[in-house]
């Protein structure tokens, strides 16, 4: 749209402006996005805003830039809008984290949402130009969201809202959660303080001796029905307390190297701890040698009966089949009747190391075999609901 079609549509979008100077210095009060989607409800169902500014072309406009916002324009988001998205701005692939401080100004203060049910929170720069009080209030608004998805830096202090050093604090602040990604991945049940590191300093629940950290307690724990971000070892070796996520209907497990053999354990353990369990992801990566033996695959036998369905992810683990409906036939060969398998692949290029070629099975190939129904994603979307039947059906989706 251009001011030759129409130009009240930009009058509207510049009527916070207050000289032509000012609106020049403020490049990102005005974006493509706010042209063409102004009085569109449709295209403002997901409010995407960045806390640096990186003309990526993803998002609508810096988190600061949003208080200027036109008011016609905040009062269609206001009515309309169900996800806010918050990233640190940077490229897509960035090999390094901005050292610039975020600004989040006075950001959504004063937005008040109607129909707002997910957060997704991605913000990876831990400098902050304004400091926690004023992080907060800016995202206030946000608070009483049911489902959220953050990803927090390692790099804050604890005068940074948006890290991982303060993430109690900030998972506090959303006391109606009932759909959560932790804030980091290959997060332990149980973080003890003698174990912890700069990069993993959390568990999902304090000890019982109070020796560690925890993102939430017992009690908040208890209402979830869906998580993301548990490492799939603490499933392992049996020290999960049962009874833990009476609520979980989906569980996501992250972890690397982890043996086919160990499955049975690991579904013994999930069973217990969560025992209205629907949907079970196990995302693996770097398994070299297990999961090509045809016999180990007897464990799936021993997946919990109550699942609707199972979602392997794999990323760098060697398969016994060709294609993907033997993988299929394969494990469905075992599992108890009514669990559904699902599985996604990174395909890589098969190399040779010490004369073997190590990637031998990496590139199962997609052989009309229907894809999930949350394809192109990985697993299934957090806060996302899949009928009965789309789970009944085996998928296979290779992914990038």
């Amino acid at each position: 749209m251009t001011a030759m079609h129409n130009p009240d549509i930009i009058a509207r979008c510049l009527e916070y402006a207050n000289s032509p100077k000012e609106t020049a210095a403020r490049r990102w009060c005005l974006s493509r996005a706010w042209l063409r989607a102004h009085d569109a409800p449709a295209l403002w169902r997901t409010l995407k805003l960045t806390a640096l500014p990186a003309d990526n072309g993803r998002a609508h406009c810096t988190c600061a830039a949003w208080a200027r916002a036109p008011q016609r324009l905040r009062s269609v988001v206001e009515r309309h809008t169900r996800c806010v998205m918050i990233t640190d701005g940077g490229p897509s692939g960035a090999t390094h984290i901005s050292e610039a401080p975020y600004h989040l100004g006075s950001g959504l203060a004063g937005q008040n949402f109607a129909r707002l049910d997910k957060v997704d929170c991605c913000v990876e720069c831990g400098n902050s130009a304004q400091g926690y009080a004023a992080d907060r209030a800016a995202l206030q608004p946000l608070f009483g969201v049911a489902c959220l998805s953050s990803y927090l830096s390692h790099h804050g202090d604890d005068q940074t809202f948006l890290c991982t050093e303060r993430a109690e604090d900030f998972l506090q602040n959303f006391p109606n959660v009932r759909r959560l990604q932790l804030p980091d991945e290959y997060v332990p049940i149980f973080m003890r303080a003698e174990h912890a590191t700069r990069f993993f300093s959390h568990g999902l629940l304090v000890p019982d001796d109070g020796n560690g950290r925890g993102f939430l307690d017992r009690q908040r724990v208890t209402p979830l029905v869906e998580l993301s971000g548990l490492r799939g070892a603490c499933f392992v070796n049996g020290t999960v307390p049962a009874n833990l996520l009476p609520h979980v209907l989906h569980l996501v497990l992250h972890e690397s190297e982890l043996q086919i053999q160990n499955l049975e354990p690991l579904f013994a353990n999930v069973a217990a701890a969560c025992p209205v369990l629907e949907m079970l992801t196990l995302s693996i990566d770097s398994e070299y040698d297990t999961w090509r033996m045809r016999d180990n695959y007897s464990v799936f036998a021993h997946a919990p009966p109550r699942l609707k369905a199972l979602i392997l992810c794999f990323d760098g683990v060697n398969l016994p089949c060709k294609t993907s409906a033997q993988f299929l036939e394969l494990v469905n060969t075992y599992l108890p009747a009514g669990v559904q398998v699902h599985v996604s692949a990174v395909i890589h290029k098969s190399y040779r190391r010490r004369g073997t070629d190590r990637a031998q099975g990496w590139r199962v190939l997609q052989d009309g075999v229907p894809q999930a129904p949350w394809a192109p994603a990985t697993w299934p979307v957090l806060g996302e609901s899949y009928d009965d039947a789309a789970l009944a059906r085996a998928s296979f989706t290779p992914s990038s």
